[in-house]
């Protein structure tokens, strides 16, 4: 079979470590939009399965003053056994910061103080936004977050074609497939509800700033723009930009390569012997290119991780090492906690060092954290999905507070869709609208967007008993306004989420 250019460019995109420059085949980088100032990046963390964020930040505002269905007497009557009490908990502080010595610190522990995770998810939350909204008892981090300026809210959030209420559903464009996993999934990472393109946003981003080719953004260094951490990402899938994709934690070492004994040492002439022999062909070439980037890449990494920061002196809520996570005891529910999301973001840390030494102008990373479709014994899974996020992103903006980075790297949440207000018995089920996190230095600490009305048959709602809630911003509005910090003007914005122009604009989550 015969290859063209562009069949070419996708198989060689697509190969075990997707990464590096184009060079020999466009050189015609397109400068605009191109940023020339310090370092920056963007930590995209999807939750996958459809959170249940209404549980995470639980609107907690008085009906007698929000008006009805806006507060918590309807959240509460809605979510009947799986809604989290209005009991404001308060955080354990030593010294200005959170610190919590034993399991009977943990503000969310049963009131028995025995393990229980249900009763542990719905024992209360941390007020804040004047009481309108609080943050469930089991995510004490990103309480703390909030009470350090470094955390801000998007409400009723998700994947929207246009601007549509209760009574437009049957004559304005809905997204396709609504409430399906793979399809929300994928109108997320492209920034379109009608699967116009196929491309992720990350990956047109990519294309703009001409990733991997002489004069392109980041100087044609081997990380490339777009990282994903333990498998490919649909957000960053390109037309032609590459993208690297590195498993969680310490980076594999090409095999009998490691070290200075003498056998690593002929091992590693045989490798380069192979590595420049004649390139025969378009195609030989790209393959023996992609073969060198692989080896250069693993030994650099290999050769600086260790060097880089170690945090000494840096605990986490428990005392525990940074990027330890605490022993199960001390965190007072019935099952340990996950470590997926910690290593992660670990390497993502990692990673950004690096970068930045290396006078990279920009970053971009994808991690996911699966298990929030909680259709059933959601009250006894979701409190163990939070806690893991919670401590994960509170150890990772103190890693990014010791590299004094807190103002130049934000991280944000997205994932599938939220869930309904109406339990399935144990569970909930796929939805529509949901609250995500914004974190970093560089965030104002505030809650965006308009709380909607809950009641069933509110413009605001589907018709559906369960209870589906219609967004009202949209996720490219967070996009929008995570690319304008960036440095991309708004033609540039525009050319990268080519759907905003249906919407307000970015949102106003930075300080000025």
């Amino acid at each position: 079979m015969k290859l063209n250019r562009r069949q070419l460019l996708q198989l060689a995109a697509a190969s075990a470590i997707s990464q590096q420059s184009w060079g020999a085949i466009n050189t015609s980088p397109a400068m605009a939009g191109m940023p020339s100032d310090d370092y920056k990046a963007i930590v995209c963390v999807f939750l996958l399965g459809g959170n249940d964020s209404w549980n995470l930040l639980v609107p907690t505002a008085d009906e007698q003053k929000t008006g009805q269905g806006k507060g918590y007497q309807t959240y509460n009557k809605r979510r009947a056994d799986i809604a989290v009490k209005q009991t404001a908990l308060d955080l354990p502080l030593t010294n200005g910061k959170l610190a919590i010595a034993t399991a009977g610190d943990n503000p969310y522990l049963a009131t028995n103080k025995i393990a229980n995770n249900a009763a542990s998810y719905l024992k209360g939350v941390y007020p804040i936004d004047n009481h309108n909204w609080g943050i469930n008892g089991c995510a004490p981090e990103l309480a703390d977050l909030w009470r350090n300026n470094q955390l801000a809210w998007t409400v009723n959030t998700g994947v929207l074609a246009q601007p549509i209420t209760r009574s437009s559903l049957t004559s304005i464009q809905k997204p396709l497939f609504l409430f399906a996993h793979n399809h929300q999934q994928r109108e997320l990472a492209s920034a379109d509800a009608l699967q116009k393109h196929k491309n992720g946003w990350a990956g047109r981003l990519a294309d703009h700033w001409q990733v991997g080719q002489k004069g392109g953004i980041n100087n044609q260094h081997l990380f490339g723009l777009n990282i994903a951490i333990g498998g490919s990402s649909p957000i960053m899938a390109a037309a032609s930009a590459p993208e690297l994709v590195l498993p969680a934690g310490k980076p594999l070492a090409m095999a009998g390569m490691s070290g200075n004994n003498a056998q690593a040492q002929h091992m590693a002439e045989a490798w380069n012997k192979v590595l420049n022999a004649e390139r025969r062909g378009l195609w030989q070439g790209l393959l023996s290119e992609r073969n060198q980037n692989a080896y250069k890449l693993s030994a650099m990494l290999s050769e600086r991780w260790n060097s880089t920061n170690k945090y000494n002196g840096i605990s986490g809520s428990y005392g525990e090492p940074l990027f330890d996570l605490p022993e199960q005891g001390i965190v007072g529910l019935e099952q340990n906690i996950g470590s997926q999301l910690t290593k992660k973001l670990e390497t993502v840390a990692r990673l950004i060092e690096i970068g930045k030494q290396d006078g990279i102008k920009r970053q971009v990373f994808v991690v996911t954290l699966g298990g929030f479709d909680t259709h059933a014994n959601q009250a006894d899974r979701h409190p163990l999905l939070i806690r893991e996020l919670s401590i994960a992103l509170g150890k990772f903006q103190k890693a990014m507070d010791a590299q004094q980075l807190a103002e130049q790297v934000t991280l944000f949440t997205q994932s599938d869709f939220g869930r309904t207000l109406s339990p399935n018995a144990t569970g909930t089920d796929h939805a529509w609208g949901g609250n995500q996190l914004v974190m970093g230095g560089a965030v104002k600490a505030q809650v965006i967007g308009q709380m909607p009305d809950l009641g069933e048959t509110s413009e605001d709602m589907v018709p559906d008993p369960r209870g589906r809630i219609i967004p009202t911003l949209a996720a490219e509005q967070t996009t929008a306004a995570l690319l304008q910090w960036f440095g991309l003007n708004q033609q540039s914005i525009t050319e990268v989420l080519p759907q905003l122009s249906y919407f307000d604009g970015p949102l106003p989550l930075f300080k000025t």
